[in-house]
Parts: structure tokens; sequence; C-alpha cells
């Protein structure tokens, strides 16, 4: 029997692992490795509604990780990110042993070029993300560090995913053009679609109704540490007061799963056009909530790359005045998919735009068949079933 080892970063990556899953033939067993003792971010619950079994790592050490491998002996280990610390432990093990190792393409890969300053302010984030053992760990190693002097070994970059696993599943020729200027070989590299957008044609159309819908789908920009909070607070400001001044117009703002309410809950009792949406408390999935809106917004979101398939203006938004990443979101805007809205006195204006010129709807859609016969392989719904039938071609027999 094959065997595979399946080790997440977070719940998105686990549903999308789990709609391959589902294509795997009878004689693939699947291990699921859980980080919740370490880190919160809905991994665990989401292996729970897949009924993928599975078992918690228990320490952050390689024997451990050792522990693991011996215990379930992978023919595969898969994962969203190889760059994410426990994934990159069974990742570099694997391959010490001889042990295939697969990354399904986790959102779209942008590079990021701007990390916001460390404040104080981020420690109620990470306590909320990160296990106080976890965090008093990451302590003392480096206060280990410090005290004997020892300089830092190589640090993980989000900017290299994929080069330490054997193989990259990628959504298209794009993709596969970012993995190759990593020094990836072409041959590692699998073009199959993203599984995720399997579930588009089952999507529902939006029904017509009095009041239009602008939909921000927010990525958790002080997570990430691309903005800080204040400009992410600044930015929902901008749009919520700009949709204010518009009149008929609802702005439904969604953040991230992983994202603090911090910058938005104050704003619906501000602006009486605003609503949140909260991920996993509402009936719609993301698709539902795309299509329900008449035009979408975000700044780095794979949510884009999704409402520009599903036929939506979609609006970028960055009032910083810097760039935050190449690639995404550059790409968007650069294939003519997706405008760009980074001035707060041209705001209401672009946002009309959006959701009522005929000229603008006619450019976007001429930019969408661009984008799309560039960044999507094929969007027959077989995405999913193309992963499942890699991972058996890779997974060996132990």
């Amino acid at each position: 029997m094959k065997t595979i080892l399946f080790v997440p970063c977070n719940r998105l990556g686990t549903v999308r692992f789990a709609l391959c899953a589902k294509h795997l033939p009878g004689g693939v067993r699947v291990i699921g490795i859980s980080n919740k003792r370490f880190i919160r971010i809905g991994a665990e619950e989401a292996m729970q509604e897949a009924g993928i079994k599975y078992e918690r790592i228990q320490s952050l050490s390689i024997n451990e990780v050792r522990r693991l491998i011996s215990k379930h002996k992978p023919g595969l280990i898969v994962t969203g990110n190889d760059a994410d610390t426990i994934v990159n432990m069974f990742v570099v093990e694997g391959k010490a042993q001889g042990i295939p190792s697969l990354v399904i393409q986790d959102g779209a890969v942008a590079e990021v070029v701007h990390i916001a300053e460390k404040k104080v302010s981020d420690l109620s984030y990470l306590f909320r993300i990160y296990s106080a053992e976890f965090m008093l760990l990451r302590f003392l190693f480096k206060l280990k560090r410090k005290i004997s002097g020892e300089k830092a070994g190589h640090q993980l970059d989000v900017n290299e995913m994929g080069i330490y696993a054997t193989d990259i599943s990628a959504w298209g020729d794009y993709s596969r053009r970012i993995f190759e200027k990593r020094g990836i070989s072409n041959k590692a590299i699998h073009i199959t679609g993203c599984p995720n957008f399997d579930l588009l044609p089952k999507v529902e159309q939006k029904a017509q109704g009095s009041k239009k819908v602008l939909l921000y789908a927010t990525s958790d920009m002080p997570g990430a540490r691309l903005w800080s909070w204040e400009e992410t607070a600044q930015a929902a400001e901008n749009l919520a007061a700009a949709v204010s001044q518009i009149g008929g117009v609802e702005l439904i703002i969604r953040p991230h799963p992983s994202e603090s309410l911090k910058p938005y809950e104050a704003l619906p009792k501000k602006y009486p056009c605003v609503k949140l949406q909260l991920p996993g408390t509402s009936a719609t999935n993301i698709y539902g909530a795309i299509q329900s809106a008449d035009a979408v917004l975000t700044e780095v979101s794979t949510v884009a790359f999704e409402s520009i398939l599903l036929g939506k203006p979609v609006g970028i938004i960055n009032f910083t005045g810097r760039e935050a990443s190449k690639n995404y979101p550059a790409a968007y805007v650069d294939s003519g998919a997706a405008i760009k809205i980074a001035s707060k006195q041209s705001c209401k204006d672009q946002l009309e735009a959006l959701l009522g010129s005929v000229a603008l709807a006619k450019k976007l859609e001429e930019g969408r068949k661009y984008f799309i016969a560039d960044q999507v392989y094929r969007l027959d719904g077989k995405s999913s079933k193309r992963v499942a039938d890699l991972m058996v071609n890779l997974c060996k027999d132990r």
C-alpha cells in the first residue's frame, strides 16, 4: 500500500488537498500531520471536516519528525508551502531519506518586497496564531543564540516556496516561469491547474437586487507584515468613505480567515453602507460571496484571481504609495483584467466606474481573456484529479 503524508500549513491548503484526495484510489492511504499544538490556523479542523486521519506533532525537533516518518513510512510528503517552518523539516528530512515531496501551489505566487517593521501591537496577533509554547521555544532558541554568540543560519523566506520540495503542482505557465526563476528544474514543475477552480462551474449567477454590492476581501496585510495596522485600517476607511458618497451601494468587508477584525469592526457604525461578513459564519463560501457582488476589491489576495475567472470587475487596493510584492497583484493590473485604486481622491470615481462603466467593463473583459490564457491551465473541472494522479505517480511503495 502507498502512503501519503500530508503536512498542512493552514485551513485553505487543507481544503485544497482534500479536493484532490477524493480522487485517490483505494490502494493509497493518507495520514495528516497536525500543527495545532503550535499554530492555530485551522488546519486540524479542516482535516477533521474532510475525514483525514491525522496525528499531532508533539515537538519542534528533528527527532520528532523522524519518529513520525518512521512510524507512517510515507512514499510521498505533500504540502502547500515547503518554506513553512514545520513543513520544511518534513520535506528536508524526507529528501535525506529519499522520500519525494510535492508542493500543491498555495495561492498566487507573489514575491514579497516590503516587510513592515515589528511593533508591540503585533504581539496580540502572534499569540492568537501561535501557542505560548511555540513562542517560548522561539524566544529561548533566539536567546541561546545571543548568549552563545552563534550566528543565525539560513532563514526560511516566503519567496522561497517550492525550492525545497522535489516536485511542484503549478496552476499555469505564469506560475511555471516564476518557479523557474527560483532555480527549480522544469522537470519538477507539473502544470495541473488549481484544484479550487474545479468548483467554479458550480457557482450560481448573482441575483439582481436594488442595491449594488462591492465585496472587499482582505488579505491579512498586517499578519503578513506587508502593511501596518494603521495602513490597513486607513484603506478600509477610504473605501467606506468613498462608497458612502456614491449612494445605493453596499460595501461588504470580508476579512481573511486568519485576520483580526480590529481594523474593520468600528466601520459599520460609522458608515451604514458597510457590513462585515465573517468567513466560516456565513452561508456563502468565497465563490458565493464573489458571485453575489457586482465588483470585487482586494490587495494581494487570490480572491482577485478567482473573481477575474468569474467575470467580475476587480479593483486592487493600495493607498500606501509603495509596492508590497511583485508578480501579484501586478499581474492582475498589467493584464488589463483589473484596475489599481491607489488614490483617496480618485477612489470614489474609480469605484463608480467598476460598478457601471460600459467602456471599462469591455476593457476588463479583454484583459480577462489574456489573463486566463496565461495564468490558468484548464478550467475543465479536472485539476484536482490531475493532482491526485500526480501524487499516485510520485508516491513510492514502502
